[in-house]
């Protein structure tokens, strides 16, 4: 109704800076209740990084795959942006307005990653989903603060669009790595594979080995793709 559309408007307004050149607003906080975890809603595992109850949406809509919104980390506004499972044309635009938005006021972003990719899909190519994910190069383009949590999976192309951070953590159970696992150990391990009884088989067996040893958060830290590990707790 009309008295909580007010409602919202005022605290979308108050969560932003005054102008461009006024640094973020700073307000009282608690701190979240939720834990993080793998494989949650974007909703949700935003929820688990900003403060209590801070959060206020934007493009609730539009490219539901990605929730993006206004809250406080620690008190200090910031914008939130969090991945679902599958990338579409329409999540990709979605963020990348959304942190050039943050970009012109220098607000500061937090990226929760967990994701399986972008949409692996003919129409949604044709709709432009190659052109939209190139325009996550934002990511690198902006000047404002931004930190990446790599909460789950960030493989390939997603890790490059989205990690392009200040500061990056990855959360300890989480997949980072430059190729798909199954892909790797297919090229890496192609002789010892093709030789085995059961070629799915050996191939998952070594793609979850390949995940242990080599995507780790903490072998993310050792090769440079993250700057330090957290707990999800």
């Amino acid at each position: 109704n009309a008295a909580e559309a007010a409602e919202k408007a005022a605290h979308i307004v108050g969560l932003l800076p005054a102008n461009n050149l006024t640094g973020p607003a700073i307000f009282e906080f608690e701190q979240p209740t939720a834990a993080l975890a793998a494989g949650a809603e974007p909703a949700k595992a935003a929820a688990a990084v900003v403060d209590k109850d801070s959060t206020v949406e934007l493009y609730a809509g539009f490219g539901k795959s990605v929730y993006t919104a206004f809250a406080t980390v620690g008190g200090n506004a910031v914008g939130v942006v969090a991945t679902g499972k599958n990338l579409c044309h329409n999540c990709v635009a979605k963020i990348a307005r959304f942190v050039r938005l943050c970009d012109a006021f220098s607000v500061p972003v937090v990226t929760v990653v967990d994701t399986e990719g972008f949409v692996p899909s003919v129409s949604d190519d044709i709709a432009g989903g190659i052109r939209e994910a190139a325009r996550l190069a934002t990511y690198a383009d902006a000047t404002t603060a931004k930190v990446t949590v790599l909460a789950g999976k960030a493989v390939g192309p997603v890790y490059t669009a989205l990690a392009a951070a200040d500061l990056r953590i990855a959360v300890t159970g989480c997949v980072v790595s430059a190729l798909e696992p199954s892909a790797a150990v297919s090229v890496l391990y192609k002789d010892e594979i093709d030789a085995s009884d059961n070629i799915i088989a050996a191939t998952n067996a070594k793609a979850a080995a390949y995940t242990a040893e080599v995507c780790s958060a903490a072998n993310a830290v050792a090769c440079g793709a993250a700057d330090m590990v957290c707990d999800a707790a």
